[in-house]
């Protein structure tokens, strides 16, 4: 068969004669041949192996091979299978008629040449992989097309969220500051604006970072400088800074971690408090008042692991895979009350990742709590004290948890 690449084709037809010189041809072809004499035997085996060609005779011992045609069409685990019905020289004009509006792609009747029988069984195959090919495009096309307006949903999502965040510590430098310039104030009063001004001008230049950092990555400019690291120091100091804001909801915060000189990884330490202040922060961030943290440093033969645990809001199982990703917010999500721009887990993902490690997270469900799991190599290639430029690959958009 000229121009067509070897099949899968089914051939229907109870006479022996007739079913063993069809089969011949195309074998001799190098297709996959499946043969059946009776139509019950017929559909088992179409929906077994998905034949790309069906050469089905009209009459059957056990049923109309007309009828047959139509349930295979109607089926839409078949509809893409192509249907070459065969007859005897007994049957009318109208009989093909009623053939090819029962759904068959040809209809041919006997006798017929090997010729023009190769020549059909090669047109409907062409035929047959073209719609495939089609339809297999305009699913793509769709996804893409899907994809691209999820895409520009999550971007303006993400942009309001962001202009939110950013006007708010602003409204208060600029409120304060507008005070302090037209009332008197005493000592107290004009201590405790500049202490608001000050606050709220670090949390502006803490958003403004994150999107930095968030930039770099993505364009593969931003630095390490490595190290020898001892991650029981770096997670003890991040525990150190986020303990207030623990308290201040009353979270139980428990560590099971040991000074162990053999935790040490190559690493930039700034970046690994990084990681661990970010997934710790989303931690308190996502656990209500009285709810309780968990954070385990351990290692194996080959890893440094640390394991933060909450009773927190949980993340549903839809959800889960998309928790590192950028510019990505569960439907409902309650980050906008709780502040911040949500980019902490998407930070932390790439920098781990940049360390050679990896992160996971894990969650029954929601109002199931939270469970990150960072693992990072003991070993390193790069040397100790050296800098180098990482390119990191771009992901799809931003965890909004």
């Amino acid at each position: 068969m000229a121009n067509v690449s070897p099949g899968r084709i089914l051939i229907v037809d109870d006479n022996d004669g007739s079913r063993f010189a069809r089969a011949r041809l195309l074998r001799a072809a190098g297709h996959t041949v499946i043969e059946a004499g009776r139509l019950r035997d017929a559909d088992v085996l179409i929906r077994e192996m998905l034949p790309e060609l069906v050469v089905l005779d009209v009459n059957l011992p056990d049923g109309n091979g007309l009828s047959y045609c139509r349930v295979i069409k109607q089926d839409p685990d078949l509809g893409a299978v192509m249907v070459l019905q065969m007859s005897a020289s007994s049957v009318t004009e109208e009989d093909q008629i009623r053939g090819l509006d029962a759904g068959a792609d040809s209809y041919l009747i006997e006798p017929v040449s090997s010729g023009v029988f190769v020549a059909t069984v090669a047109a409907l195959m062409r035929l047959s992989r073209a719609e495939r090919s089609l339809k297999d495009l305009l699913a793509r096309e769709q996804e893409a097309r899907a994809e691209a307006e999820s895409a520009n949903r999550l971007k303006d999502d993400f942009l309001a969220t962001l202009s939110h965040e950013l006007r708010t510590p602003l409204n208060a430098i600029v409120g304060w500051t507008t005070l302090m310039r037209t009332i008197e104030m005493d000592d107290e009063a004009r201590r405790r604006a500049l202490e608001i001004i000050e606050r709220n001008a670090k949390s502006q230049a803490a958003l403004i970072e994150d999107l930095l950092d968030v930039s770099r990555i993505t364009q593969g400019q931003l630095k390490l400088t490595w190290h020898s690291v001892n991650l029981s120091a770096i997670v003890a100091a991040a525990i150190d800074a986020i303990r207030p804001s623990a308290d201040a909801k009353g979270l139980a915060l428990t560590t099971e971690m040991t000074a162990d000189p053999r935790m040490s990884v190559q690493g930039d330490p700034v970046r690994l408090q990084q990681v661990v202040w970010n997934i710790l922060s989303n931690a308190v961030k996502f656990t209500p008042p009285g709810g309780r943290i968990e954070l385990a440093l351990t290692m194996d033969d080959s890893h440094v692991q640390l394991r933060v645990s909450d009773t927190g809001r949980g993340i549903r199982p839809d959800f889960l895979p998309l928790i590192f990703d950028r510019f990505r917010r569960a439907e409902g999500s309650s980050t906008h009350v709780e502040g911040g721009l949500g980019l902490g887990l998407a930070i932390a993902r790439q920098l781990v990742e940049m360390h050679g490690g990896t992160v996971t997270a894990e969650s029954e469900g929601e109002s199931k709590g939270a469970t990150f799991v960072v693992r990072i190599p003991r070993q390193s290639p790069a040397p100790v004290g050296a800098t180098r430029r990482e390119t990191v690959r771009t992901s799809k958009e931003n965890p909004l948890r």
